[in-house]
């Protein structure tokens, strides 16, 4: 019985050690504002997130995208954090680099192939302090800092966005911060002292015609293993109702009439885990659902 039990116990602990690795980039958003520090205004929004695996040259990646489709590829080993972009002019599709390394020491110099940013510094860059910050769940992470850029959190990546530290720093004062990051949609790191709006942690619009203009349905659950109920507005009358759900990367999956209904049920089962979105149009609003299938 010992044997056997003592091979349990290492099989769990490697089932652990593996899903520990790989929960840092399942369904995570990370939203950035670019924010003009001499006006002290906000530029830009940007918001991106985790989509399906894909292989690449025999290895597993997570892809990154945004609202306009692919950015990128990231996979960790052993701690360290490898990418590909494809994006902005920044061509790194087919030459993986390291982004971050969580298992460095104080005094540790870090150095990446990565073609620009402060990763590219021929003399690396060194890590001047580790210590701990408490995420909004109250779980505790790292916190490395350099003498060339901001800080690190294991995890999640740059305070500055996720990919900064590999891409060319801003200029006319204007700074990206990452304000946000949340997992299954629950916010882990807020940066309260950039988040001015109040509205950092809420879903930017993607792909509305009128993303003002807004009907009041709902979609739950959501997170989901397959089921998604949406509930119509009352009074819809004559109304034209379509719904449609896309994937990650902007392909259209299905589309369906719902006129004269109260509610619609969708399937997602047969799909595999990722984020997708489902369009609800009635007339001229439209809303649009971010659902986490697990």
């Amino acid at each position: 019985m010992k044997p056997k039990k003592l091979t349990s116990i290492v099989v769990l602990c490697l089932t652990s050690m593996v899903c520990q690795a790989q929960s840092y980039f399942i369904n995570n958003t990370w939203t950035e504002y670019i924010i003009n520090t001499q006006y002290n205004s906000i530029i830009s929004k940007s918001q991106y997130w985790t989509a399906n695996d894909t292989v690449m040259n025999g290895k597993s990646y997570r892809k990154i995208v945004d609202k306009d489709g692919y950015l990128g590829a990231i996979r960790e080993e052993n701690g360290k954090v490898y990418a590909r972009l494809d994006y902005g002019g920044y061509h790194y599709a087919s030459n993986e680099f390291m982004l971050y390394d969580f298992t460095v020491q104080v005094g540790d110099i870090i150095e990446s192939t990565a073609l620009e940013g402060v990763l590219s510094y021929p003399d690396g860059i060194t890590v001047r302090e580790i210590d701990e910050i408490e995420l909004e769940s109250g779980e505790k992470r790292k916190r490395f800092f350099f003498n060339e850029t901001d800080e690190w959190i294991e995890g999640i990546g740059s305070v500055n966005g996720l990919f900064h530290d590999a891409m060319s720093q801003p200029t006319n004062y204007n700074v990206s911060y990452l304000v946000c990051f949340q997992n299954n949609d629950v916010p882990l790191y807020v940066n309260i002292e950039k988040c001015w709006d109040g509205k950092c942690c809420e879903n930017l619009p993607l792909r509305l015609d009128n993303p003002d203009s807004h009907h009041k349905s709902v979609c739950f659950p959501n997170p989901t293993q397959g089921i998604v109920k949406i509930v119509l507005p009352e009074s819809n009358g004559e109304k034209s109702i379509s719904i449609k759900i896309v994937d990650s990367m902007g392909e259209m999956l299905q589309a369906s009439s719902a006129s004269n209904k109260e509610s619609v049920e969708i399937d997602l089962s047969g799909y595999a885990s990722a984020i997708y979105y489902i369009a609800v149009d009635i007339d001229n609003s439209s809303t649009l659902y971010k659902v986490i299938k697990q």
